[in-house]
């Protein structure tokens, strides 16, 4: 089956086309999260600056099997690619992409890029974009077109995924869309205005271009519907949330949910200490040892941290996130790149009754300008770590609140666990940043905590445990990967139909 996944932000569209292994029967009610299908990415590429002047296109066309791992922007391994650069006149106006773009505007170098021994080729467009509408035409262009395409026609696309952030509490899981999604979604818009609007924009128009084809909304509150009322409620007036919707409700749920399935199965086949639970401690060994250890029998509990440039984490009790660190909306929880994370509410009232700052100023300030960026003036930890190596104090400022906080966040979430049998760190931050991961795992030992530093310090783009050998929990970096499991969520919706059909 041949899935487009489409994420459409307030002024770009990502997408990727994955063709994933459908069941064996053909027929399945199995979760997701236990789906083991194999797939390859076929396409991905993100349009930017929509609505701009000086919009852009990056497409990549993979020639080889690329691993489950990779995304966007990969940098691990070695590939060779070809860039093919197309800049378009100001006078052409049309969406997709004609033969004269690609013989008459086109300069290729051939290089060689780091990206997980994939081959791939790699498209640049430059041109005005002026609309969603317009941005999916010339997606859909990239993907059938001569030279850049994967497909002969969008007619091989057998679904899309869309990913859609709020969901409320109306809309709890993976759901085929028709008219009432689409104004569920609608109504969700005051609890997501930054990102739901752009959402059903992307829905609309691929259901316009892609007359016919399965539409599904994946939210990324789906994963938090679990969290019981004394983890989602705010001590308000209880009117506030029966007639306001005031609650926690919790984001990067499709991330979490991947590291979470992914972390079961590698603790539970005793990937990287297992050791501890057996005798012997070599590979063959342990592969072929039936006795299992206490954590392989049954569920986990996981602390899956997510770290990009937007920060969360989640407790994950048997399977369930039961708290995590965003609230109502993505500014809560940690520190991030340009959010505040938790703060003290009458800041706010206070600025405005002695400054001449607006809610709506502050606001936008408390988005986009405080965090990391708000302390030092960067929001890339590339740049602070570089800035701290240079005596930059406020630099070193910044990076001691980040990790102090997410550090808060585990000893609070080991309460509310009990018991915890893996710490899982991802994303942009959490998998690359080995200083960032040191600090944070630093003086954890009382909670059964210890990461070898040599294993912490190794680069690759796989799972791979950074835990010491007396680490009584397992700690692992894991890359996610929100398009697999967009996709998987998409086949299990479509086999989940198929199968009702039947019966």
């Amino acid at each position: 089956m041949k899935i487009l996944i489409i994420n459409a932000g307030s002024s770009s569209l990502k997408y990727q086309l994955i063709e994933i292994q459908e069941s064996e029967s053909g027929l399945t009610k199995t979760s997701p999260n236990n789906m083991s299908q194999s797939h390859r990415v076929m396409a991905a590429g993100v349009v930017e600056r929509i609505g701009d002047t000086e919009g852009s296109l990056i497409h990549k066309k993979f020639v080889v099997e690329k691993k489950p791992s990779d995304s966007i922007g990969d940098s691990i391994g070695q590939a060779n690619i070809t860039d093919i650069d197309i800049y378009n006149s100001e006078n052409r106006n049309q969406d997709e992409l004609s033969a004269k773009d690609f013989h008459d505007h086109i300069k290729k170098d051939q290089k060689s890029i780091n990206c997980q021994n994939n081959t791939f080729e790699k498209f640049t467009i430059k041109k005005t974009i002026k609309d969603h509408r317009a941005a999916m035409h010339l997606a859909a262009s990239m993907l059938s077109a001569h030279d850049s395409g994967v497909i002969c026609s969008t007619d091989e696309i057998d679904a899309i995924g869309h990913r859609v952030v709020q969901g409320g509490e109306q809309l709890n899981a993976s759901i085929r869309i028709d008219d009432g999604v689409k104004k569920a979604i609608k109504e969700n818009n005051p609890l997501a205005p930054l990102h739901n609007p752009p959402n059903l924009t992307g829905i609309e128009v691929a259901e316009e271009l892609f007359p016919g084809i399965p539409n599904v909304a994946v939210f990324d509150t789906e994963f938090h519907k679990t969290i019981p009322p004394q983890a989602y409620m705010y001590a308000l007036p209880y009117d506030f949330y029966l007639k306001y919707r005031v609650r926690r409700y919790g984001f990067h749920g499709t991330s979490h949910k991947y590291v979470t399935a992914t972390a079961e199965n590698l603790i539970k086949n005793n990937r990287g200490r297992g050791e501890k639970c057996n005798k012997t401690t070599s590979h063959e060994s342990k592969a072929n040892n039936s006795d299992l250890c206490s954590s392989e029998k049954r569920e986990l509990n996981l602390i899956t941290v997510h770290l990009g440039n937007g920060c969360s984490i989640c407790a994950v009790k048997q399977g369930r996130c039961v708290d995590t660190s965003m609230g109502m909306t993505p500014l809560a929880g940690v520190m991030m790149g340009t959010r505040t994370g938790d703060m003290d509410p009458a800041i706010q009232r206070y600025l405005i009754e002695n400054t001449n700052f607006t809610p709506e100023a502050l606001d936008s300030i408390f988005n986009k300008e405080s965090g990391l960026k708000g302390i030092c003036g960067m929001n890339d930890m590339r740049d602070i770590h570089a800035a701290i190596g240079k005596g930059d104090k406020l630099a070193e400022l910044a990076l001691e609140m980040f990790t102090y906080q997410i550090k808060k966040y585990i000893g609070a979430y080991t309460a509310v666990l009990g018991s915890v049998d893996g710490i899982v760190f991802t994303a942009g931050i959490g998998e690359n940043d080995a200083a960032a991961r040191a600090k944070i795992c630093s003086n954890l030992s009382g909670l059964g905590i210890e990461i070898d530093a040599d294993k912490n310090k190794e680069l690759s783009s796989e799972p791979r445990a950074i835990h010491s050998v007396n680490s009584k929990v397992d700690v692992w970096v894991i890359p996610t990967n929100e398009e697999l499991q967009i996709a998987k969520e998409v086949l299990h919706v479509m086999e989940s139909e198929q199968h009702e059909n039947v019966i």
